[in-house]
């Protein structure tokens, strides 16, 4: 949420908000969606699919084209939109980069 539309909200709001977000919360949710994928990935294994990993895909020469490709799409129709999907996209990314270790 934008720091100053939070901070116009009234406390009682603010409270709401606090009370459902965060670090706490993000780390809750990322195991449920642990247990969910593991389920998920499960059934697919059950059904005969195979899986692939591919641990750095946008280094990987068969992945980083189409993968490039999609995603400049998506921020096309975005853009469309009237949204500056780019800017917000180069802040993700260096956001990201920012918490690489």
């Amino acid at each position: 949420m934008n720091k100053d539309k939070y901070n116009s909200l009234p406390d009682d709001l603010k409270k709401v908000i606090d009370d459902n977000s965060g670090a706490d919360l993000a780390a809750h949710i990322s195991k449920v969606f642990d247990v969910s994928n593991a389920k998920a990935m499960d059934a697919a294994k059950a059904k005969g699919d195979i899986m692939i990993d591919i641990p750095d895909p946008l280094n990987d020469p068969d992945w980083r084209g189409p993968l490039m490709e999609g995603s400049q799409h998506y921020l096309d129709e975005v853009n469309a939109t009237g949204l500056d999907a780019d800017n917000v996209y180069e802040k993700a990314k260096a956001a990201s980069s920012a918490c690489m270790v």
